[in-house]
């Protein structure tokens, strides 16, 4: 009798148990990788758009996200006005999400609904939310583009935020600002309060002010600060502002210091400012920055006032390439 027939037989019965134990373990590994990748990327929830079963409102996307989620926004005017925000707003976020639009030109928050009510933009209260790929616009009336409301950890990037009463109204809790265009704002961006801030690589121009900061720890630079009514002004602050373009500002830089703050400067020897390109000052000789300090009294209601001086001790003296 021939064997070799059953011989070849098992041989291929062998493979073929061998390659399906193989694809098993394969098909096993790419549904965990699956797995782990959907979890780590969170799901994606669709605003506009023609795609089935995508949201038509921004907060219907967010009300219905989880943390971890990202809700994509295709390009359109949104303007939905959400009344159970206390002063009203297009979108309140209470999820830790990604909030992503499709492009920044076309993909716009409008804070006017139906041409006569004011709201905010974006109201952000939920910590490690990023905002990118947005133009917010017209929240006007006392409202802001974007607005803090007990979150920490926020990053707003690649945003343009423009013709609001702030572009950024920030109190408290860490957040970061980076490639925005912010412009024609009354206050380009206001912080009151709070530590771990940073200001990098945006354009603040033709605001009444870029920006003011109030009692706060900040990080400041590379960003181009221009033609504005005032530039910046610093409030009681610990603040690192280098390596920023100061161009044509009606009045570059402004500062007011209690005099307990001026004394532990001194102490200190923390400086504001550092190495920023001012146009008004093309001489290799420190920057003066005119500011004012005072103290209240004790126990009275009379505050003693002087002039004060501060210097960037190393004007650059030509501006930074940045971009934007």
């Amino acid at each position: 009798m021939d064997k070799k027939p059953l011989i070849i037989v098992s041989i291929c019965a062998v493979v073929l148990l061998v390659l399906g134990s193989l694809s098993n373990v394969v098909g096993y590994q790419t549904q965990d990788i699956e797995n782990q990748s959907s979890v780590s990327r969170g799901n994606w929830l669709y605003v506009g758009g023609s795609g089935p079963g995508n949201y038509t409102r921004i907060q219907d996307a967010i009300d219905n996200a989880s943390d971890g989620d990202t809700v994509f926004v295709f390009s359109g005017i949104y303007c939905d006005y959400n009344a159970d925000v206390w002063g009203g707003a297009v979108a309140y976020i209470n999820k830790s999400i990604n909030l992503v639009g499709e492009n920044k030109l076309t993909t716009i928050i409008n804070g006017r609904y139906e041409g006569h009510w004011h709201m905010s933009g974006l109201i952000v209260a939920a910590d490690g939310v990023n905002i990118s790929g947005f133009t917010i616009q017209n929240c006007d009336g006392g409202h802001a583009a974007i607005q803090r409301c007990n979150c920490f950890n926020t990053t707003i990037y690649d945003n343009i935020l423009k013709v609001n009463t702030y572009g950024i109204e920030w109190s408290g809790g860490p957040l970061t600002l980076y490639n925005n265009i912010i412009c024609n704002n009354y206050c380009g961006i206001l912080y009151d309060m709070g530590a771990e801030h940073s200001i990098f690589c945006n354009v603040i121009e033709n605001n009444s002010i870029g920006i003011e900061l109030i009692l706060c720890i900040i990080d400041i630079y590379h960003n181009i600060i221009k033609t504005n009514g005032v530039g910046i002004i610093v409030k009681n602050c610990l603040a690192n502002i280098h390596e920023n373009n100061f161009i044509n500002n009606t009045k570059q830089a402004n500062f007011s210091n209690s005099l307990n703050y001026f004394l532990g400067l001194l102490v200190f020897g923390r400086r504001n400012w550092a190495y920023n390109y001012w146009s008004d000052w093309l001489v290799p000789l420190p920057k003066p920055i005119i500011g004012d300090c005072w103290y209240k009294i004790l126990f009275t209601n009379a505050v003693f006032s002087f002039s004060s001086l501060q210097f960037d001790w190393h004007p650059a003296q030509e501006p930074y390439d940045i971009g934007g």
